[in-house]
């Protein structure tokens, strides 16, 4: 029996259970004429002394004929009951994200989301979920987009209807350029309901999950890029909107550690659909950066397709007398879908490369400048030899018209050549091949990286802060 089918017998098997109380209360409510045989004081016997005609019922309380007792005329279905039976709706989502702060470019990303899910029982599910996001870079010429693409699953149960937990793993990979660099990540959440709010708790960690290398050792030498939010659903009037307030706190391993925290609150219509979001953070990466956007929710039943039907209906709601986590069963996972560009190079390079990083937070370059800046950790020269490229970074692309160049040298000052950042820039990829052989390790006196220059071009009116530059030798 196809799943369209399934459906229709489940849906009559329901309207079969509410007809008899629709019919009944819709009686009452028109007051329709009864026979004046079924007057109260013929059938059940009154003060003054009528006789009970009605039909023997044995189950039922002394003088009266309803198997529900005295005073109730039906069986009436309330959401509770029927909770657990009908599926759980997939759930497709389409949102747009416009980013800004002190050390980003402005720009938006477009992002959509499908969760599919397969249920187990009436409240354990397992899932897959398929995530992507794209970012257009308009004023760049190192690339001019940036695609982010996720596909995992997990599971979720309902513990008592009151309490949900989860786990997620899912496959990372992002086009920086003409590169895809891959990842991967695994995922914990709980929530719980409060009243009628609830509070939810997800922790994640990043890094190479598909690497059995790194996989042995990510608990031993502890997780290099995690992150852990917590947020708190309260129902602003009786039957919504719903205001979800977070705190989101993490950490990313580019060569050196860098921590950094998020806050925000989202605006979500009482039936899910509609979704509103603003966010401030701050990190060594990105500075003070803040996020707004929006999303919309519906349901996707695709089977529904093969039928001619339209496979868009309403999502899950988000209160069902009052609220339900049933809700959250199908709701995207709560992660970071779009980390900074120098994470994702550092965390797809994985063990078979070599990471450095030169912090100039705070530290601007005037046109017409070269600063000098060290490596938090220096590079060892016979480290990097045999890798073929070295791709650097910046948090802030370098400014138009000039964009600017950079160097490196060894710390008895061996220089490598200055290589030009174009305008708009935010990664340079370099080739092990001539001229630019003395940026691995080749020709050059000394026994590590230990320094950075960075220039600002002439023809700039702006002064360029690169904010956290790095370096990966892969």
């Amino acid at each position: 029996m196809g799943m369209a089918s399934i459906r229709r017998v489940l849906s009559l098997g329901i309207v079969a259970i509410l007809l008899p109380c629709v019919l009944v209360n819709v009686a009452g409510a028109q007051g329709i004429q009864q026979s004046t045989y079924s007057a109260p004081s013929l059938l059940k016997g009154s003060s003054t002394g009528g006789l009970d005609l009605a039909p023997s019922n044995p189950l039922g309380l002394p003088g009266s004929s309803s198997p529900w007792g005295p005073g109730a005329s039906a069986l009436c279905v309330s959401d509770r009951m029927l909770r657990g039976i009908l599926p759980l709706i997939p759930n497709l989502q389409f949102g747009y994200l416009y980013d800004f702060g002190n050390n980003r470019v402005s720009q938006g990303r477009f992002n959509a989301d499908y969760l599919l899910p397969f249920s187990l029982s009436a409240d354990s599910m397992i899932f897959g979920e398929a995530h992507t996001e794209f970012q257009d870079f308009w004023k760049t010429t190192s690339f001019s987009n940036r695609v982010d693409m996720s596909f995992g699953g997990g599971y979720r149960t309902l513990v008592r209807r009151n309490t949900l937990l989860g786990v997620n793993g899912f496959y990372d990979t992002s086009r920086l350029g003409g590169t895809w660099y891959s990842s991967g990540g695994v995922g914990f959440e709980v929530a719980a309901l409060i009243g009628s709010d609830a509070v939810d708790l997800n922790f994640n960690w990043y890094g190479q999950i598909f690497n059995t290398t790194v996989i042995s050792n990510a608990f031993r030498y502890g997780p290099s890029n995690y992150d852990f939010e917590a947020g708190y659903s309260h129902e602003l009037w009786i039957g919504g909107p719903d205001l979800r307030l977070k705190m989101t706190g993490y950490k990313f391993d580019v060569g050196n550690s860098v921590y950094g925290w998020n806050t925000g609150a989202e605006l979500k219509s009482r039936d899910g659909v509609f979704v509103l979001r603003y966010d401030v953070g701050h990190d060594k990466i990105n500075q003070t950066y803040q996020t707004v956007g929006g999303f919309v929710n519906v349901g996707f039943q695709l089977e529904n397709v093969l039928n001619g039907e339209s496979p868009f209906t309403m999502p899950e709601p988000i209160f069902k007398s009052p609220r339900s986590l049933r809700y959250m069963l199908t709701q995207p996972v709560k992660r970071d879908w779009h980390q900074p560009a120098a994470v994702v190079i550092a965390q797809a390079a994985g063990p078979s490369s070599v990471t450095g990083t030169v912090d100039t937070t705070g530290f601007c370059i005037t046109p017409n400048f070269t600063n000098l800046y060290s490596f938090a950790t220096p590079v060892p020269l016979s480290g990097v030899t045999s890798f073929s490229t070295l791709t650097i970074t910046f948090s802030t692309p370098a400014p138009s018209p000039g964009g600017g160049a950079i160097l490196i040298n060894t710390e008895t000052f061996s220089l490598t050549p200055f290589v030009t950042v174009p305008a708009g820039a935010t990664s340079i990829t370099i080739q092990n091949a001539p001229p630019n052989t003395t940026w691995f390790g080749v020709g050059l006196t000394g026994t590590t990286y230990a320094f950075a220059q960075i220039a600002n071009s002439a023809s700039n009116s702006a002064n360029w802060c690169p904010g956290l530059v790095t370096f990966v030798w892969q």
